[in-house]
């Protein structure tokens, strides 16, 4: 066998819907601790698995809770 044989050429990708239990269970599966989130087949950004372990309950939906505000500063000019 080759490492060829080895690597997939599709990556798994989280839509707002999922739990954050069915994303770990993807990085577990395909040995990943990053995955994109998607909304409408538009990123929205990159879910680590640290940013699922925060979540309160694996069983809630991950769209909301893993997307975080821009930072600003009141004070920029």
């Amino acid at each position: 066998m080759l490492v060829k044989d080895f690597i997939t050429k599709e990556i798994p990708v989280l839509k707002n819907f999922d739990t954050a239990e069915y994303a770990l269970a993807l990085m577990e599966d395909f040995k990943l601790k990053h995955l994109p989130l998607l909304s409408d087949s538009a990123y929205e950004g990159l879910v680590s698995e640290k940013d699922l372990l925060e979540i309160p309950h694996l069983s809630a939906m991950i769209g909301e809770q893993v997307l975080f505000p821009p930072v600003s500063s009141e004070n920029a000019h």
